[in-house]
């Protein structure tokens, strides 16, 4: 009996450490892109809470950005929602930015790619 449950065990232990590192994977790719964009000035978010991992969610972040002075987290805003999809990669939604907002989102997350053509062929 015991020659047939440990290869059944022993792969779905495999099966579920890997969901786990994928998951893992996903969440640090996401919160890496969701520091990138923190650096943007006037930005709000809040971490995933105790529940939200536990629930396996915690792959999604939402950011902020109030606009005007005294205002609070539920006044008007405009909002980048960075989440991983299981085959898509990473996926940013954007909603109600300006056009300062929206530049300083592609700075942000641009800022650590390398240049992909030299200033001076690009100026050509």
């Amino acid at each position: 009996m015991q020659r047939r449950l440990l290869p059944v065990l022993d792969a779905a232990v495999a099966e579920m450490s890997a969901r786990q590192h994928r998951h893992l994977t996903g969440v640090h790719e996401v919160d890496t892109i969701a520091r990138r964009l923190k650096r943007v000035p006037l930005t709000t978010g809040r971490p995933p809470g105790e529940a939200t991992r536990r629930n396996g969610q915690d792959n999604v972040r939402t950011l902020r950005w109030n606009q005007g002075p005294g205002t609070s987290f539920r006044s008007p805003h405009a909002e980048v929602k960075v989440s991983r999809a299981e085959f898509s990669g990473i996926e940013i939604t954007c909603s109600h930015l300006t056009a300062d907002m929206a530049e300083a989102v592609l700075r942000a997350l641009t800022a650590s790619l390398p240049a992909a053509a030299p200033a001076a062929e690009l100026a050509a």
